[in-house]
């Protein structure tokens, strides 16, 4: 009986167990391999791989420049490389020269940023190099018709470049696109230019060979002497503190430098009554006097390159004479003349008057600069048949008919404060004068602004006026030419 039980339990559990295999999966079985065709190989899955941000475009910009020489000594050569540099130092583009003479002069030069580009000069050509993004290291423009080496050089406010070479031209004015606007391959006797400027609208330039200063109109290529430094430029110097040392020390091709005080050239003539009276036809290089009504005046004759300057401009030496008829300073037959940082004038008090500050007569290449000339000199300045006169800078004030007189005579005036005279015209052109201003300044002027004869010519360039001095040279008597520019 106990076997029959444990037989039928052994049953009942091989039962379970076959039941339980047709329940779980099967393992799935290999696909057939064909064997009468191709083969077939599964594609490959492409790998992702993620997108890589563009490079940026390089930065071009530069703000520093550098020019440098590369020596060949076998074909006695060199060319240049401009170096170009970003802010942090990096060197952003470089342009390479062709190949020039090694010579007596410097035949690459680099002249500076202008708004189209840097300006090189090689062999006698201006080259500009584009800056920009779009043009770094490249060549914008070339202009050949400079042809100067060992340059002096100096730009404008509108980036117009004005240039000259050791030996020629003297002067080369060329826009910033490349245009030549001006060349002058001899302006002045002089030669060797060694230093050139821009100031005041024009160009001053000094020459080695005489170490004298030109003030040149770029314009026209008019040029006037121009002696700043009298310790560097005369052969003489003579340093004085009275009116009895500086007649004494009156001589061609000398500079006085007169120091702080008066100089009462009324007094110096009282006090000297040997001083002939001005001839009729006179010969000898001196001063003379001359009868003006209630006393006499000064006349400085027949000097050659006389420089008279203040030691110091801040305080300028006073020259002053009394009588209100008489001219206080009057040069006749001087050439070459500089008046420089002086206060001239006659001594206080009112009156009619009938003599000038200033007096040019038959005078060449006279310079009147950063002088104070005040009344009541009839006029500030009355120049006859003079070549060429300038008055630079300054003030002029007080006079008590007018400020300029230019009769047969070329006179131009640059940066020069004209205020406070009164009564009469302020400027005459007579007998074919070419009177210009540069850049003056005009106010309180009570009179007439300007009277210019039938063959004369009266030109303001970028001049300022007040309203009143406006308006009376817009309604000037002109029988010539008046331009307002």
């Amino acid at each position: 009986m106990k076997r029959f039980f444990a037989f039928l339990i052994a049953a009942v559990l091989l039962l379970s167990l076959a039941g339980c295999a047709n329940i779980l999966p099967h393992p799935a079985e290999p696909s057939p391999v064909p064997t009468d065709g191709p083969a077939v190989t599964p594609e490959p899955q492409p790998s992702v791989t993620p997108a890589l941000p563009e490079p940026p475009e390089p930065d071009m910009t530069a703000v520093t420049f550098e020019l440098e020489e590369i020596m060949n000594s076998r074909s006695a050569s060199s060319h240049g490389v401009l170096h170009a540099y970003s802010a942090d130092g990096a060197e952003v583009w470089t342009y390479e020269t062709e190949e020039v003479n090694v010579a007596q002069l410097d035949n690459l030069q680099a002249l500076g940023r202008v708004e189209t580009g840097y300006l090189l000069c090689v062999d006698g050509d201006i080259v500009c190099i584009g800056c920009d993004e779009d043009n770094a290291g490249e060549e914008i423009w070339r202009n050949t018709d400079f042809g100067g080496a060992d340059c002096n050089f100096d730009f404008d406010m509108y980036d117009n470049l004005y240039i000259c070479g050791y030996f020629g031209p003297d002067l080369f004015v060329i826009d910033k696109d490349g245009n030549t606007v001006a060349k002058y391959d001899s302006l002045v006797d002089d030669y060797w230019p060694c230093e050139l400027m821009y100031i005041d609208y024009a160009v001053e330039m000094t020459f080695e060979s005489s170490y004298k200063t030109y003030r040149i109109d770029p314009r026209s290529g008019a040029a006037a002497l121009k002696r700043t430094d009298p310790y560097f430029l005369a052969d003489s110097v003579v340093e004085v503190g009275t009116v009895d040392e500086l007649m004494d020390a009156l001589d061609d091709d000398t500079a006085i430098v007169l120091l702080p005080g008066v100089y009462n050239v009324t007094e110096w003539l009282e006090e000297h009554p040997e001083v002939e009276e001005y001839p009729v036809y006179p010969q000898e290089k001196t001063v003379y006097r001359r009868e003006a009504f209630e006393g006499d005046e000064i006349i400085f004759f027949g000097f050659d390159d006389l420089v008279i300057v203040s030691k110091y401009a801040a305080s300028p030496a006073q020259i002053v004479c009394e009588p209100r008829h008489a001219t206080v300073m009057s040069f006749v037959n001087c050439g070459y003349l500089g008046l420089y940082d002086l206060s001239v004038g006659h001594t206080m008090g009112e009156g009619t008057c009938g003599g000038n500050v200033i007096d040019l007569t038959e005078c060449y290449m006279a310079n009147v600069r950063g002088c104070d000339l005040y009344g009541c000199g009839a006029y500030a300045m009355e120049v006859t048949d003079c070549y060429e006169a300038w008055v630079v800078g300054g003030t002029v004030h007080d006079c008590t008919y007018g400020c300029m007189i230019a009769n047969n005579s070329g006179l131009n005036c640059s940066q020069v404060e004209f205020t406070a005279c009164r009564e009469f015209t302020m400027f005459e052109a007579w007998n074919g004068s070419y009177v210009t201003f540069y850049g003056c300044d005009f106010s309180f002027l009570d009179g007439d602004m300007a009277y210019v004869s039938q063959d004369s010519t009266m030109i303001f360039y970028a001049c300022l006026f007040d309203a009143a001095a406006l308006r009376s040279l817009e309604n000037a008597e002109c029988y010539g030419e008046l331009l307002i520019d």
